[in-house]
């Protein structure tokens, strides 16, 4: 019998809360999703549903309360720092909203660095940066840094940064909110390249052309996911489908 390969990605009945002196908020209630190579897996939710907090569980950069978060199989509570953190130089990208770019670097050297720390060889960093930068459109913008550049084309340096490591997952919050329609065709590009290569993506967002972009769309309040309801569609115009595996009910 051939054996079914792990999740890229999963989260199995995760639990997190956000602690205030004596009061407590569930940030994430049993959430789990599954995340296959070659997928894309939009999250959807207004602010402060967990979107965010879903996607550090994910990178494990928090560590859940209940629940297990695994990384082909490996669970990552279970892992030593150092091995979590060499995941997230080459193989969990994390993308965090606004890009997260540093703003004394250069573009170029932005994503040239994210190459050094994976690992790869100043050759090899040089023609994986230009690569990048040019199928970002940005190439004539490498030298500048990012307060000399308009948002869209932050978004855009943030994603090229993000993706020239070839990670296996890419993890990407709100990837588009400041992207204009030409700069959204290249992310859709991007994430086809990345699924192809074997890699997945989990977007949040509240834009709705973001979610059309992914094969599969959850919804997430109050820490809680379920299947997501087209946007400007009533709910209950989709069969339901469990939210880890997406199959929907008979």
């Amino acid at each position: 019998m051939t054996a079914v390969p792990e999740p890229l990605i999963a989260l199995e009945g995760v639990t997190l809360a956000y602690r205030a002196g004596d009061r407590a908020r569930r940030a994430l209630d049993e959430a789990s999703l599954a995340t296959e190579a070659g997928e894309i897996v939009s999250v959807e939710g207004p602010p402060g549903a967990g979107k965010t907090t879903l996607l550090l569980v994910a990178a494990g950069l928090l560590t859940p309360e209940a629940g297990a978060v695994r990384f082909e199989g490996e669970n990552l509570a279970a892992l030593s720092s150092g091995r979590r953190r060499e995941l997230r130089r080459s193989s969990i990208s994390l993308l965090p909203e606004g890009g997260g770019l540093l703003p004394t670097l250069s573009i170029a050297e932005q994503v040239d660095l994210a190459l050094r720390i994976a690992g790869l060889g100043r050759r090899d960093r040089a023609a994986r940066r230009d690569e990048y930068l040019a199928a970002m459109g940005i190439a004539h913008l490498a030298t500048r840094r990012p307060y000399e550049l308009t948002p869209c084309e932050r978004a855009l340096a943030a994603l090229a940064r993000s993706l020239a490591v070839h990670p296996r997952v890419l993890l990407a919050d709100e990837p588009a909110a400041a992207m204009d329609a030409e700069a959204l065709a290249t992310l859709e590009r991007q994430l086809a390249l990345l699924t192809a290569r074997g890699g997945a993506a989990v977007l949040t967002t509240i834009n709705p052309e973001v979610g059309a972009l992914a094969r599969r769309r959850l919804a997430i309040e109050d820490g809680r996911l379920r299947p997501a309801t087209p946007f400007a569609e009533p709910p209950g115009a989709l069969p339901m489908a469990d939210p880890a595996t997406g199959a929907q009910a008979g």
